[in-house]
């Protein structure tokens, strides 16, 4: 649902972390069909998302690794996984794409766990002046029923 509304009202295009079995952009249910069928008509277009294992997603239409791509425009969802590593290469990869002044519009809906100290959210206050950032607390509700504060960063 939060990606609906990501495509509809914030023109994202494409999310940086997924997989052939998750990504909203290889199969959005609405759009009827299959989740293969779908998937042969994203196939022919061009790759809509980044994930971690390109050796055997790329057969899925995968566009890489996140920390590999470098757009030079456009809106994407970053999702990281909740790794205090993980969390910190990708908002320090965020920064040096939107930061580098040859690169057209670009604009990051990033998903952050709302935890203590997280190294990534204090590297992104450090860095916020230099482009707008504006997070905001959500409570996502999850498959199970429990629910988990998390940021999100528009």
């Amino acid at each position: 649902m939060f990606l609906k509304f990501c495509k509809k009202h914030l023109d994202v295009e494409m999310e940086v972390y997924a997989s052939p079995l998750y990504s909203y952009f290889v199969w959005d249910p609405e759009d009827g069909g299959t989740h293969m069928e779908h998937h042969h008509r994203c196939c022919e277009k061009a790759s809509q998302w980044c994930s971690a294992f390109h050796d055997t997603d790329r057969y899925f239409g995968s566009h890489g690794s996140f920390l590999d791509f470098d757009p030079s425009e456009g809106s994407f969802e970053c999702a990281p996984p909740n790794s205090e590593q993980v969390l910190l290469k990708a908002v320090q990869h965020i920064v040096q794409i939107i930061t580098n002044p040859n690169k057209g519009p670009l604009s990051f809906v990033l998903f952050l766990p709302d935890w203590k100290d997280l190294e990534a959210t204090h590297y992104l206050h450090i860095h916020s002046s230099l482009f707008a950032c504006n997070p905001v607390k959500v409570k996502l509700q999850y498959i199970d029923k429990k629910y988990m504060d998390n940021q999100i960063i528009i």
